[in-house]
């Protein structure tokens, strides 16, 4: 993939709706793909929040339409920068309508921003309960706060988690099997869009957490005929096919030193020289045009500083899909 980024000005949109058409024009037979993808960013207007919530109004009616009128007053509030007036109308919000889960999720951002940690999560863990534990935005939210502001350890966090469940969401597994894994101070080993793994030295991989974007792909059931642990991992990856601001993995560690190692290969072309991108983690650009092997694997590895609780592993496109097979991190003591 090749990606091409084009800027819509403004002054291009007319008022009401507006179409736009990609179209790709196909050249000796060779398929071509497409993926589109649009990232608006709409500045805020007060004015024009104002006379929605007024048009709005009229029809709020009985405990449900005066519970979104109250959540509504409390967005105005939070995109100003009124955390604590937020708050007030949020809490109507959920007064009128306890099922509620967005009202959790405000509360959560209103109460963080107001460096109020332990608030933020007990209404975060409300919001999982409520969506059946099973949003990964909400999940990667959680553990971000937990590891990372309020300093829990693994243990502590586990001991907040319900009751394990052998058909809880798929995420939640992913969380505890991380947190447990974390716990053991072991080193952390994730088998990227594969599932959980067993080597044939007792080495555990879990399923992958805290991606940003991307795709599971590789070769299904490439593991269970492999003979050693690089072959296992190889046949699985993540791959990232669209064209986004973000993505790659942000996984939350507390403040330390950790040795990370990112286990690449191919298992999809048979020639070299087909996929190159760049990898970069936490700012720092491990490769660059860096081409994966079509056979074996390769560890790329280094030891990093984690200051800010939370390690970021980005890739840049340079030719088709960046993808990665595996993860593992370890505390450097």
């Amino acid at each position: 993939m090749i990606p091409d980024l084009f800027r819509l000005e403004p002054a291009s949109l007319s008022e009401g709706k507006n179409c736009l058409a990609i179209q790709g024009l196909q050249s000796r037979g060779v398929p071509i793909y497409l993926d589109a993808v649009v990232d608006a960013r709409t500045p805020r207007d007060a004015d024009r929040d104002q006379g929605l919530l007024e048009r709005f109004e009229p029809h709020a009616k009985g405990e449900e339409g005066q519970a979104r009128l109250a959540y509504l007053r409390g967005r105005i509030e939070q995109r100003a920068g009124s955390h604590a007036a937020a708050i007030s109308h949020f809490d109507q919000a959920l007064a009128r309508d306890a099922g509620g889960v967005e009202p959790h999720v405000r509360l959560a951002e209103c109460h963080q921003a107001l460096r109020d940690h332990g608030r933020a999560e007990s209404h975060l863990c409300r919001a999982l309960e409520r969506d059946g534990w099973s949003h990964k935005d909400l999940w990667d939210r959680w553990a971000h706060l937990c590891l990372c502001d309020l300093r829990l350890s693994a243990g502590e966090m586990l001991k907040r988690l319900p009751a394990e469940r052998s058909d809880g969401p798929d995420y939640e597994a992913r969380i505890r099997a991380f947190l447990t894994e974390f716990r053991s101070g072991g080193s952390i080993r994730m088998n990227c869009g594969g599932r959980a793994y067993s080597g044939p030295t007792g080495d555990r991989w879990i399923q992958e957490c805290f991606f940003v974007g991307g795709h599971e792909g590789g070769v299904a059931g490439g593991d269970e005929v492999a003979s050693s642990t690089e072959e296992a991992i190889r046949w699985s990856e993540r791959y990232f096919r669209v064209v986004s601001p973000a993505f790659g993995y942000r996984i939350p560690l507390p403040p330390g030193r950790y040795a990370v190692t990112l286990w690449m290969g191919d298992s999809w072309f048979t020639e070299s020289g087909k996929r190159i991108f760049d990898i970069v983690v936490e700012d720092k650009v491990l490769r660059s045009e860096y081409n994966p092997p079509v056979e074996g694997i390769d560890k790329i590895g280094e030891t990093f500083e984690i200051a800010d609780g939370c390690l970021d592993i980005t890739f840049r496109h340079r030719l088709e899909n960046p993808n990665v097979c595996g993860i593992t991190i370890e505390r450097v003591r």
